[in-house]
C-alpha cells in the first residue's frame, strides 16, 4: 500500500533509514508546504539518503548526500519524473541535512515494486475456509474467490493446484 504521512524535520532521516528497514526499496516523494505557494517536491527512492543519492542528489563531501529539491511553480510536470536525468532539470536549494528542510513535510511512500506470490500452503488454508464458508461452491467458483483474495495467482493456477490436491 501507499503511505502517507506527516514528519518533523528532526525526524526525517531517521523515519525514512526505518522505512526503508522495514519496507525496501520503493519510491519516496518528500512534499514541503503541500497546497500552499512555494510547495516543494524532492523525490527519490527509500535507501537512496543517507549512504547513496535521491533522483537529483549528488554525493558531497564526507559522503554526505546534498539532494535538490522541485519548485512546482517552476516548470513542474503534471507527473513524477521517470528517471534521473529527466529530475535534473530546474532544481533548487540543498534539503539534506534534514535541518535545512523549513515548513511542513510530508512524506509518501509508493507501494512495493516487487509483489511476492501469497504461498502455496496459504492459497490452500483460503480455499480450506472459502469450502467451510460455502460448501456448495463449484471447483471454478472456489478458484475464482481464492485467486482474487491473494496475490499472484490467476484462477486457472488456483484451480490446478486445487485440482492436484485432490488426488492426493
Amino acid at each position: 500500500c501507499t503511505f502517507v504521512f506527516f514528519e518533523r524535520k528532526d525526524r526525517l532521516a531517521g523515519s525514512l533509514e526505518t522505512a526503508y528497514s522495514k519496507l525496501g526499496p520503493r519510491e519516496v516523494c518528500i512534499a514541503r508546504e503541500l497546497t500552499k505557494t512555494h510547495e516543494e517536491f524532492i523525490f527519490g527512492r527509500l535507501g537512496e539518503w543517507g549512504g547513496g543519492s535521491a533522483h537529483s542528489a549528488s554525493a558531497g563531501q564526507n559522503g554526505q548526500v546534498s539532494a535538490k529539491i522541485r519548485h512546482r511553480h517552476e516548470n513542474m510536470p503534471e507527473q513524477p519524473p521517470a528517471s534521473p536525468a529527466a529530475c535534473a532539470d530546474n532544481v533548487g536549494g540543498d534539503i539534506f541535512p534534514p535541518e535545512n528542510l523549513l515548513g511542513e513535510i510530508t512524506v509518501v511512500i509508493g507501494p512495493s515494486e516487487k509483489i511476492e506470490p501469497t504461498a502455496e500452503n496459504q492459497v490452500l488454508a483460503l480455499a480450506a475456509w472459502f469450502v467451510n464458508d460455502e460448501p456448495d461452491l463449484k471447483p471454478k467458483e472456489l478458484a475464482h474467490k481464492v485467486a482474487d483474495a491473494v496475490q499472484g495467482w490467476t484462477p486457472k493456477s488456483v484451480y490446478r493446484l486445487l485440482q492436484s490436491r485432490e488426488g492426493n
